[in-house]
């Protein structure tokens, strides 16, 4: 589940490759946040009501609706609620939070209706916790971007660090693991956000690899 970071599956087939899993289901919308993942289930708001599937909407202006990723529509079949397309999946991935910098970060502890940071990343795995009581996840926080200075990425990230500590899920940080940096930053991004396909091959994915094979 995630935004343009993983909408373009550019990462996953490193993930893929080094952990032998099988890859059964996406959710990645670019100018996707905590707050807006859920749109495509017609769920629009944190705390509203579940929904069912329609790749039909447009869960953030301009990304043109929610089947418009690299590979077409994985896992989510038509109709479907959000627990019945999760019931294959053993492990899922949430890489969100680098659109939610330009919001507010909040406390922890926030409600699920806040509308902060804190609130929609616990509203988002309280949701999906619901939907596949028996699957595993692993969170990955934004890696140092344009979107913010280092304090904010950094504040960022620590609140995804902090809430997966507190609720014991395994995090990968990319803030330390992804490897891009005040000096890396025009070298690794190609627009200083988004990773060059070298660096979601030889950085962001192996990231995401060992943080799973550390985990489980």
């Amino acid at each position: 589940m995630g935004d343009s970071l993983s909408a373009f599956a550019q990462w996953s087939p490193v993930v893929t490759q080094r952990t032998g899993m099988k890859y059964v289901f996406q959710l990645a919308v670019p100018g996707n946040t905590y707050g807006t993942i859920l749109s495509c289930y017609g769920t629009v708001a944190p705390g509203s009501p579940d929904g069912v599937y329609d790749p039909t909407v447009a869960p953030a202006p301009g990304t043109g609706g929610c089947n418009n990723f690299a590979g077409g529509n994985i896992g989510n079949v038509v109709g479907q609620t959000l627990a019945q397309n999760l019931a294959a999946v053993d492990v899922l991935i949430i890489d969100l939070g680098t659109n939610d910098i330009r919001g507010t970060l909040g406390s922890p502890g926030d409600s699920i209706t806040s509308g902060t940071f804190y609130g929609n990343l616990r509203w988002v795995v309280e949701t999906v916790q619901k939907a596949n009581p028996t699957m595993h996840l692993i969170l990955v926080t934004p890696q140092y971007n344009a979107y913010g200075d280092m304090t904010t990425d950094q504040n960022f990230a620590n609140a995804v660090v902090s809430y997966g500590a507190a609720n014991g899920l395994p995090v990968v940080n990319m803030m330390v693991q992804g490897g891009v940096n005040p000096l890396t930053i025009k070298v690794l991004t190609v627009d200083g956000v988004h990773p060059t396909p070298s660096a979601f091959t030889n950085n962001y994915g192996p990231a995401i690899a060992q943080g799973i094979l550390n985990a489980f």
